[in-house]
């Protein structure tokens, strides 16, 4: 049965549960739930033992648990072993699903309603019709073959609703699966987020792309005419206009997605101010973290939902912080549900001197924007605190009523004052019992409040009157007096920087440290952990087993004896001995008896021929040297000396073999194996180095020899013409959606990806952004052409590339490549990643490490230097078909990345061009 407290996984073929991730037994942490109403993403991430993992794999599905009882689902795309741990990355199902099931032809849906247009468009999906609201009855153009999910997402704009996707479950199996098609999702229920109670942080984000009027052109009708209006927004103007003194509006151009010919004036203004309060609202987003108490009393009514409309008061926010806005993205974390993140948009915001003025004048322009309920909310009202009620009341009033013991808060519904909070009662001592654990135990938590960090100053588990606020959970319904065992958060004073994310708490177990010795690099040769003499090499590993290991490939070796040293300086010459006697000397075959000190002997063969020149030094003959100007050898059948200078004439009948083979001379043949260095002057004849030729017609090359390096990087490069196996390789057609900001950045249009073998994006889309210079007057940035590829950490570019069977057979190697380079934006050193990864012919990851895998650091203070990085896969795994391409940084930090290249070489070639204009207009299919 699925669990509402678990991550349930789901075989991708028969949706039957086979496996399950609780905090109970098999843990699951650093867990992401992101879910959004702008572009409708969402995904699930989060980590679990290796150990653990084996049905976490490719293409299996997940389920887990809403926010109100209901269920998510998301299919695995991506998983990577991180040392003990493996990281899971999903997408969920619905993009998924409705991107590949089947394509919608071109058309035009005519007169058709909500209910018509999803049951045509999700026909044979495995997605059905949910929820839905009427919209009116609307024409929806199709223009070209797109996917089911993008026709969704055109249809709910052009009926001017929301789009929401939803699984139902019955035990173990999902029973249906449903897209809803609503006015608009969320509610407004009063909910106010307010500094000291639930909020943590607010970040303001500006867009630079501002519009404050649209020319609205409806559709091209048969005599070529088109309707034209204007549609304009005054305070916009006022905000964003230049100059100050006479602001002007900024213009954009608006064309709704119609081929409605007969459009009349009022429904193509009515489009045109929709539009532009879209752009007007979506200039300025607000992200802001939310204490999620409602998971820590039960406050049932302090819930915020995606799409809900709230409101904002943060008056230590410079300027003071009044917000009405709506939550367009909540991001939340299951295994720690006390935290989560909300992207607001579609604002109204006051600052506070407008908010205090226009609450005691009541301006007639505030009050069409903002209520006067509202603004006494705002302005914080003085609550009266007396026995008797007050004069004049009006509707909603309140009146703390002291005549009362303990006080009692009253509401004045218009006619007569109600009680709405019932009278205190004493402080319990129990904690708040959870819904049962796994293991059949209760689980409780617990709330303590003192003045510290750390719970020990003015420690109460019932007086809530404190700065600091602790919480623990566990079986035991005894709330313990012990601070250690709360986690304590400050809840009050002045919002301050966000904090540095704590360490993952421990789990019990203990670490040992393991060494051992040996007389090698890889510890095979002399291994020993427990005698370290005559060794140069020491091993080390940690893990939670307490005996070493006698397995080398587990240590980390590093040499901690160093080699011999070098030959030590000569020293003093010794005092001078006696003198001998000179000028004797011997000539015969036999050593002369009793020879005088430096005499010499003249060794002669039977033939009586000298051999050898010697002098008797007291003790034994030194062969003596000999200089002269001319020598006359019969024959030299062995020569040992240090030659130092010859100058030689005429050598005829000679073979020489000097430097143990490195220069051969032999019946006129030269044979070299070392290094030419410094010659000059003329060679003749034909020089060959394995497939290059070299004569007097010039250079040849067979099969590719010319290679170049990288004076950044120091890689390789072949000359030589190979087509790249990436489209789309220098990033010029990815598509630009609206949003432009300094530095030539642009949002990426990912509603048009989707194609797997061209670039798309893969985990938080909305974020995804590249840098171009397409149509403007700036200049070239990008390493090639236009546009070049921005690398954060919460997405990352990917491509599916598929091999050639040709040279699938035959074992031939890849090579991929990359250019990364820093810009502007690079505000810190962060490593910027390339890794491939091999997949079957039907898209299963074969294995989860990585074929290829390289980095490099990226300093910022290196902007435009482009350094190519690259790497050769030999052997792929059995059954590989495509390779994926991503591309990423470590850390939040933005770098560029342009020039991808894959070739079936050991090398990579010169960068070639991109001829991604070439297959553009050869109809090659491309982005949606």
């Amino acid at each position: 049965m699925i669990n509402l407290s678990t991550i349930d996984v789901l075989h991708h073929q028969s949706d039957e549960i086979v496996d399950f991730y609780s905090n109970k037994k098999k843990k699951f942490w650093n867990d992401t739930h992101f879910s959004s109403l702008e572009n409708y993403v969402e995904y699930f991430n989060f980590i679990v033992s290796y150990d653990n993992s084996e049905n976490v794999q490719q293409r299996n599905r997940v389920i887990i648990p809403g926010e109100d009882g209901d269920f998510r689902e998301f299919i695995i795309n991506e998983s990577l072993k991180h040392e003990q741990n493996k990281e899971v990355y999903t997408i969920a199902s619905f993009v998924e699903d409705l991107k590949k099931d089947k394509t919608i032809e071109p058309q035009v849906f005519e007169g058709i309603t909500v209910n018509t247009f999803l049951d045509t468009i999700l026909l044979g999906t495995g997605w059905q019709r949910g929820k839905t609201d009427y919209l009116g009855i609307r024409t929806i153009p199709v223009e070209n073959t797109s996917y089911p999910f993008s026709v969704l997402k055109t249809g709910a704009k052009t009926f001017e609703g929301e789009l929401n996707f939803r699984i139902e479950t019955e035990g173990s199996k999902v029973t249906g699966r449903y897209v809803d098609l609503v006015e608009r999702q969320g509610s407004w229920n009063g909910k106010e987020i307010t500094v000291g109670k639930d909020l943590i942080g607010v970040k303001r984000r500006e867009r630079s792309d501002i519009i404050t009027a649209l020319e609205c052109y409806g559709p091209e009708r048969e005599d070529g005419t088109r309707l034209k209006v204007i549609v304009t927004d005054e305070d916009a103007r006022k905000r964003w206009g230049r100059p100050s003194n006479n602001p002007q509006h900024l213009w954009g151009i608006y064309e709704p997605q119609s081929v409605d010919e007969e459009m009349t004036e009022e429904r193509l203004r009515s489009l045109g101010e929709t539009e532009l309060k879209k752009r007007v609202n979506s200039v300025v987003e607000y992200e802001a973290d939310q204490a999620s108490i409602e998971h820590i009393f039960g406050f049932d009514h302090e819930k915020v939902r995606k799409g809900d409309t709230v409101r904002i008061k943060d008056t230590s926010y410079t300027p003071a912080l009044y917000l009405e806005a709506r939550v367009k993205s909540v991001e939340r974390s299951l295994s720690n549900p006390s935290q989560k993140k909300y992207i607001l948009g579609d604002f109204i915001e006051f600052e506070e001197a407008d908010v205090m003025a226009l609450f005691r004048s009541m301006q007639k322009a505030l009050s069409q924007k903002i209520s006067e309920q509202q603004l006494q909310e705002y302005a914080e009202k003085v609550i009266p605190e007396q026995d008797t009620p007050p004069e004049n009341p009006t509707k909603g009033d309140k009146w703390v009523d002291t005549s009362k013991n303990p006080p009692q808060m009253n509401l004045y519904d218009g006619s007569d004052w109600h009680t709405i909070k019932g009278e205190k009662g004493d402080p319990g001592d129990q904690g708040i019992q959870g819904p049962p654990g796994e293991d059949g135990l209760p689980s409780y938590t617990h709330i303590a409040y003192a003045n510290s960090s750390d719970g020990t100053v003015d420690f109460s588990v019932n007086n809530p009157n404190r700065d600091y606020i602790g919480m623990y959970v566990d079986s035991n319904s005894t709330d313990s007096t012990d601070p250690s065992m709360y986690k304590w958060t400050k809840t009050k004073g002045l919002q301050g920087d966000q904090g540095i994310p704590g360490q993952p708490g421990e789990d019990g177990r203990t670490p040992y440290l393991h060494t051992a010795y040996a007389t090698s690099s890889d510890g095979t040769s002399g291994f020993s952990t427990t005698d370290p003499t005559n060794k140069s090499y020491i091993g080390t590993y940690t893990d939670y087993v307490q005996s070493d290991s006698t397995d080398p490939s587990k240590y980390t070796w590093a040499l901690f004896k160093g080699p011999k040293g070098d030959k030590g300086d000569q020293g003093p010459q010794g005092e001078q001995g006696p003198s001998g006697k000179d000028g004797i000397a011997y000539m015969g075959p036999d050593e002369p008896s009793n020879p005088a000190v430096n005499g010499t002997w003249f060794q002669t063969n039977s033939a009586g021929e000298v051999i050898a020149i010697k002098k008797w030094n007291g003790s034994t003959w030194d062969t003596a040297q000999m200089t002269v100007d001319v020598l006359n050898v019969l024959k030299l059948s062995a020569l040992s000396a240090d030659l130092g200078n010859v100058t030689a004439g005429d050598i005829r009948g000679v073979t020489m073999n000097l430097g143990n083979g490195q220069f051969i001379v032999e019946d006129g043949n030269v044979t070299f194996g070392g290094h030419l260095e410094g010659a000059t002057g003329s060679f003749s004849g034909e020089f060959r180095a394995g497939n290059t030729l070299i004569d007097d017609n010039g250079i040849l090359v067979d099969s590719g020899g010319f290679r170049i390096i990288d004076e950044n990087t120091q890689l390789e490069s072949l000359i030589y013409g190979a087509s790249n196996m990436v489209n789309d390789h220098s990033f010029e057609l990815v598509p630009l959606g609206t949003g432009s900001w300094s530095h030539a950045t642009r949002r990426v249009d990912v509603d048009r990806m989707g194609n797997y073998f061209l670039w798309d994006i893969q985990g938080a889309r909305e974020y995804a952004r590249i840098q171009s210079t397409l149509n403007t007057s700036e200049f070239q940035r990008a390493h090639f052409g236009h546009q070049a590829a921005i690398l954060e950490n919460r997405y990352f570019w990917k491509q599916y590339v598929p091999l050639n069977i040709a040279n699938m057979l035959t074992g031939r190697p890849y090579t991929v490549s990359v250019y990364f380079a820093a810009y502007e934006d690079t505000s810190a050193p962060v490593t910027s990643r390339l890794l491939v990864h091999a997949y079957d012919w039907e898209f299963n990851l074969i294995q989860s490490s990585s074929v290829a895998n390289v980095s490099i650091t990226i300093n910022p203070n290196e902007p435009y230097l482009w350094k190519r990085v690259g790497a050769t896969i030999h052997n792929l795994p059995q059954n590989t078909a495509y390779l994926r391409i991503r591309l990423d940084n470590s850390e939040d930090i933005r770098t560029l990345a342009d020039g991808v290249q894959l070739i079936p070489y050991e090398y990579p070639t010169i960068y070639q061009p991109e001829d991604a204009l070439f297959k553009y207009i050869q109809g090659i299919t491309g982005y949606n």
